[in-house]
């Protein structure tokens, strides 16, 4: 399966911000984020459980770095 970024729609946009979604391609929804330096998503997660994310996720960092917080309190920065 191969897709350019460009075929995927852009699901929000927004200050340095592009995000796109395809639902069910292979069985999966498949996303191209862009976003600027500093980017922060703890305020979308309050309130769910741990306040933090649940779904499963794989992806490749292509450009920058991207610093994770796990429920343990551990801490990953994906490169």
């Amino acid at each position: 399966m191969k897709i350019n970024k460009k075929n995927i729609p852009v699901t929000m946009e927004g200050s340095g911000t592009v995000m796109r979604t395809i639902e069910n391609l292979g069985g999966m929804s498949v996303c191209f984020n862009e976003l600027p330096k500093g980017t922060d998503f703890t305020p979308l997660l309050n309130g769910l459980d741990n306040n933090s994310c649940h779904c499963p996720h794989w992806g490749y960092v292509l450009s920058g770095n991207l610093l994770v917080k796990y429920d343990d309190g551990k801490e990953e920065i994906l490169s």
